[in-house]
């Protein structure tokens, strides 16, 4: 296949394995509505979508700046159809780098003085999702990529979706305990593409302030977080 450069208005560097938790690696009903690059929205991030094994460039682009009032417009992913339509099954990593944190406070107001973000954040998913485009890249899907990111070239899709899905619960709390992001009844990786900062702080089993809010400040100025990763697991 032919590599597919695009330049179009969306970025940020995190990157992600979704899959459900040991059914099929293209799990249905999700609850996502936009994909979208959050530490809070990374407006004007560089982002791209590699083969698992990053040795190949699928798409590349900026995230959208946004109208500068509704962080919603902000972080936007944004994939050209014809680049969707060559996607297949496997798997891939969206990196995404940089921009400026519109909403560092997680309030849903657009900062007077946003973030610069000098670090990345990372989601390996499937070509099913990046076609639906239904999903975010956050903080935990960068924990859990930093994670398991040295199982890329040994374990099975089928084992590195079970693997997220526990990871998901040991972030998450319990479908039954107010912990199901997406509603589906259970934790899985479909729960951390839908988790959000601004309003899914409480499904959070690790607290966000003393264990995560640390990470996302080591994201901003591009400091290693491997410590930090060691602690939650």
């Amino acid at each position: 296949m032919k590599k597919s450069s695009i330049l179009f208005s969306t970025t940020l560097s995190l990157l992600l394995f979704v899959g459900c938790g040991g059914g099929s690696s293209t799990p249905t009903q999700k609850k996502v509505t936009v994909a979208q690059a959050l530490l809070g929205p990374l407006s004007g991030a560089k982002f791209k979508i590699t083969t698992l094994d990053g040795k190949r460039v699928i798409a590349e682009g900026i995230t959208t700046e946004g109208s500068k009032t509704d962080v919603n417009s902000a972080g936007l992913i944004q994939i050209p159809q014809d680049v969707k339509d060559a996607l297949t099954k496997d798997l891939y990593i969206v990196e995404v780098t940089g921009g400026k944190d519109i909403d560092s406070d997680d309030d849903n107001v657009w900062d007077a003085n946003p973030i610069d973000n000098r670090g990345s954040l990372h989601l390996v998913t499937s070509g099913t999702v990046l076609q639906k485009g239904s999903y975010k890249i956050n903080i935990l899907t960068e924990i859990v990529f930093e994670s398991i990111k040295d199982r890329f070239e040994t374990d099975t899709k089928m084992q590195l979706h079970k693997l997220i899905a526990q990871k998901a619960n040991t972030l998450l709390k319990s479908a039954d305990n107010d912990g199901d992001v997406n509603g589906d009844g259970k934790i899985d990786g479909w729960d951390l593409i839908a988790w959000s900062p601004a309003k899914d702080k409480s499904k959070l089993k690790v607290d966000y302030n003393s264990d995560l809010k640390p990470i996302v400040d080591f994201i901003h100025d591009k400091q290693d977080i491997s410590n930090f990763i060691d602690n939650l697991f």
